[in-house]
C-alpha cells in the first residue's frame, strides 16, 4: 500500500541521515565501555512508581481533581460508546436505524 511504502521511505532516509542530536541512538556501546551504572545515574529524575492504592495517597490537590475528571471523562465515554473506531456495531447499526 501507499502508506507501506512511504513508511519504508522514510525509514530508509532516517537510516541514511540519523538526525545528530538524538539522544536515543543505537551507539550507546560505541567507544569507551559502556558503564551501567554511569547509565542508570543520568536517569536519576524518573518519578517512582506507586501501586494504585498507595499512588492515590501521594496525588497533590491537582492531581486528584485530574484523576477525577478524567475518570468522568472515561464514565462518559464508555457510557455513551456506540461504535469503535468509527465503525458502527450491531447495536449502534440497530438504533440508528
Amino acid at each position: 500500500s501507499a502508506v507501506e511504502a512511504m513508511f519504508s521511505a522514510m525509514c530508509e532516509c532516517q537510516a541514511l541521515h540519523p538526525d545528530p542530536d538524538d539522544d536515543d541512538s543505537d551507539n550507546d556501546y560505541e567507544g569507551e565501555e559502556y558503564d551501567v551504572e554511569a547509565r542508570e545515574l543520568e536517569q536519576g529524575d524518573i518519578p517512582s512508581f506507586y501501586t494504585y492504592e498507595e499512588g492515590l495517597s501521594h496525588l497533590t490537590a491537582e492531581g486528584q481533581a485530574t484523576l477525577e475528571r478524567l475518570e468522568g471523562m472515561l464514565a462518559q465515554s464508555v457510557s455513551t460508546q456506540y461504535n469503535m473506531a468509527g465503525v458502527r456495531t450491531e447495536d449502534s447499526i440497530r438504533e440508528f436505524e
